[in-house]
């Protein structure tokens, strides 16, 4: 019977949800930057309950069919920037909700011609921490940055709940985000977007092929060592697999070093981490399977 060593299981499923994780969304955080022009007030559907100024949302135990799964899709605006100033950007607003069961957000959906990419609040903390329980008023941040040069034809904004209960939404905005003063207040803290080695959408890419392509090929190695079968080609793949990971992890330190955005960054640190651990904890594990095996053997051979 083939099986899967827990440390080879481990890495498949960390590196495939890296993969998705990476391919997710193209933002980054913008608070706290110079602003490129004054804000700009992001109007509700008509088809949005407003009461006191506010988008007041709730979703009763009536509102969900019965029988499907518990998700609801709330739009909140649609609306064309056509005086965004500049390609950063970021909707801010205020949240407040109660009795949210189960985890929630809100997401902006930014269009480009055919093509369009998604902002979504997933965090466990700040401003674009999830919705879920119970919260006063706090504040929300749904950032974008796009290519230079390059604006929304459209922004879309919706909720999405998986779980009854209320959510009211405050005034939004949108704030575009001047580009040059951007780099300067990340020096500060080490980051900037200037000569990047590649654009927050090409990192999507690089972070989902690396994850992907990593976590088929530890599923290989996983098979292999687990049917007894080509144990030394698998070891010499674990090997490779660790020589790539430390690869991963010097790129993500030099980028890091040269002041590289956090889109540069980030996704090698994160997968060389995963990769460089859990590769050598699944090596021990395969050579301490090895041994048990050759101790069995001996011990049988022992038995007239």
């Amino acid at each position: 019977m083939i099986r899967l060593t827990l440390p080879a299981r481990t890495l498949l499923i960390l590196l495939a949800l890296l993969g998705l994780a990476d391919q997710s969304s193209h933002a980054q955080s913008v608070a706290g930057h110079a602003e490129a022009a004054p804000p700009i007030s992001v109007p509700f559907l008509e088809s949005v309950r407003i009461t006191d100024g506010q988008a007041s949302i709730e979703i009763k135990p009536t509102d969900i069919p019965e029988g499907q799964p518990p998700r609801t899709v709330v739009p909140l605006a649609s609306f064309v920037p056509s005086d965004l100033s500049s390609h950063l950007y970021v909707v801010r607003g205020q949240v407040a909700y109660d009795g949210v069961g189960e985890p929630g957000h809100l997401e902006m959906w930014s269009h480009f011609g055919d093509q369009k990419f998604f902002t979504r609040t997933l965090a466990s903390a700040g401003p674009m921490k999830v919705i879920h329980g119970t919260s006063a008023p706090r504040a929300f941040e749904l950032p974008f940055s796009a290519e230079p040069g390059v604006k929304p034809d459209r922004i879309e904004i919706n909720l999405i709940l998986h779980s009854t209960g209320s959510v009211r939404i405050g005034p939004m905005q949108l704030h575009a985000i001047d580009a040059s003063n951007r780099a300067d207040a990340g020096a500060s803290s080490g980051t900037h977007l200037r000569s990047a080695w590649w654009t927050e959408q090409q990192a999507g890419w690089i972070g989902g092929l690396l994850g992907s392509g990593f976590g088929i090929f530890a599923g290989l190695i996983g098979l292999l060592a687990g049917a007894g079968r080509a144990v030394g080609l698998a070891r010499r793949g674990l090997v490779v697999l660790m020589v790539c990971g430390l690869l991963c992890l010097l790129v993500g330190a030099v980028a890091v070093i040269s002041k590289q955005p956090w889109h540069v960054y980030y996704p090698m640190l994160l997968t060389g981490l995963i990769v460089t651990i859990v590769t050598f904890t699944t090596r021990i594990a395969i050579l301490h399977t090895i041994r048990q095996r050759e101790l069995a053997k001996m011990q049988s051979a022992d038995i007239p």
